[in-house]
């Protein structure tokens, strides 16, 4: 058990540093219980602190460009009804007014009747992409 819960813990410092280096985000959206959860590096993409992140989608898209919202919409609905992955970039403006260009990458996980119960991914802003 104890050389499981050392292989576990370098595969997860692998993991974090191979996403601190990328400068990815990581979250995890419980679908039935309406809930979601963003690491510290998600929470500083979107301009929120830990504690001012409240767990909702609501706070997602209350950051969301305006002009940007019908189209992640749309695009998450299709994929939901044919694939097992979700990829889009949008826009997201912060408190200040910034605005920054975000790529989302999505997993469904599918209960045994195939609902999708949960989406876990990751974003990265690439804005310096789009100068």
């Amino acid at each position: 058990v104890a050389e499981r819960t050392q292989e576990l813990q370098k595969t997860t410092d692998r993991l974090d540093l191979a996403l601190r280096a990328g400068g990815f985000g990581v979250w995890d959206w419980d679908l039935a219980a309406k809930r979601v959860y963003w690491d510290n590096r998600q929470c500083t993409i979107y301009g929120y602190t830990a504690a001012q992140f409240d767990g909702t989608t609501g706070a997602w898209l209350a950051r969301m460009h305006p002009e940007d919202r019908e189209s992640v919409e749309a695009e998450l609905t299709r994929a939901l009804g044919a694939q097992d992955f979700i990829e889009h970039d949008f826009r997201i403006l912060l408190p200040d007014g910034t605005e920054r260009h975000i790529q989302f990458h999505g997993v469904f996980r599918r209960d045994s009747t195939g609902r999708v119960v949960r989406i876990v991914g990751i974003d990265r802003d690439v804005t310096e992409e789009h100068a």
